[in-house]
C-alpha cells in the first residue's frame, strides 16, 4: 500500500544517497562523493535516461543533490528497504544503504576512498575508486575527516561523474534495462 501509495510501484528508478552517519556532528566524512559530482551525474542519466527517475535517499538531515525527482529522507527502514529493493541501480559511497541494497539484490555503484574496498566491497557490485589514492582508513586517529596527506580527500575528487555513469549506464544494461 505505501509502495504504491508512494508512486514506486513502476520500477523505473535508480537510488542514491549523499551521506554517511554521524561520527562527529558538523562535519562530512572524506569518503563522500562531491556534490557537485552527484550533480553531475544526475544531469548526465536525465539526458540519456530521461524515463528513469532519480531518487535521493537520506536521513532528515540529508543534504540535497540537485535536480533528482523525488527525495526521501528521515522515512522508516522499512519503506526504504523496499524502495532499494525495487531500484534499477542504487549509486553512494560505502556506506549502510550499500550494504542493505546489495543484500537485497539491487545493483550497486560504490565510490571508495579511505574505506579499503577488500574490506567492505562486495564482488557483485561495481566498486569504483582512485588508482592514485585509496585505503587509508585508520592510518591515523582523524582518518575520516583528515586526510593524512593534506589532499583534503582528493581521492574522491578522482572519480569523475562520466566515469561513474558509464559504470552505471553498463549495470543497467547488463540488467536488461534499455539503454540507448
Amino acid at each position: 500500500e505505501m509502495w504504491e501509495k508512494n508512486g514506486y510501484a513502476d520500477k523505473t528508478y535508480i537510488t542514491m544517497n549523499y551521506g554517511t552517519d554521524v561520527m562527529r556532528a558538523g562535519l562530512k566524512q572524506l569518503k563522500m562523493w562531491p556534490k557537485e559530482y552527484y550533480e553531475k551525474l544526475v544531469k548526465l542519466i536525465h539526458q540519456k535516461l530521461p524515463e528513469i527517475k532519480i531518487v535521493q535517499l537520506g536521513d532528515q538531515r540529508a543534504e540535497r543533490i540537485g535536480g533528482c525527482d523525488r527525495y526521501v529522507f528521515g522515512e522508516s527502514l522499512e519503506q526504504i528497504k523496499w524502495i532499494l529493493k525495487n531500484s534499477l541501480a542504487h549509486v553512494d559511497c560505502e556506506g549502510g544503504l550499500v550494504h542493505l541494497a546489495t543484500q537485497l539484490g539491487t545493483a550497486c555503484i560504490v565510490l571508495f576512498g579511505p574505506t579499503p574496498l577488500h574490506m567492505y566491497g562486495y564482488e557483485e557490485n561495481c566498486n569504483l575508486q582512485s588508482s592514485a589514492c585509496h585505503n587509508c582508513m585508520g592510518l591515523h586517529e582523524d582518518w575520516a575527516y583528515s586526510c593524512f596527506t593534506g589532499c583534503g580527500g582528493a581521492c574522491m575528487r578522482e572519480v569523475e561523474a562520466e566515469d561513474v555513469a558509464e559504470h552505471l549506464f553498463a549495470v543497467l544494461k547488463r540488467n536488461n534495462q534499455k539503454i540507448r
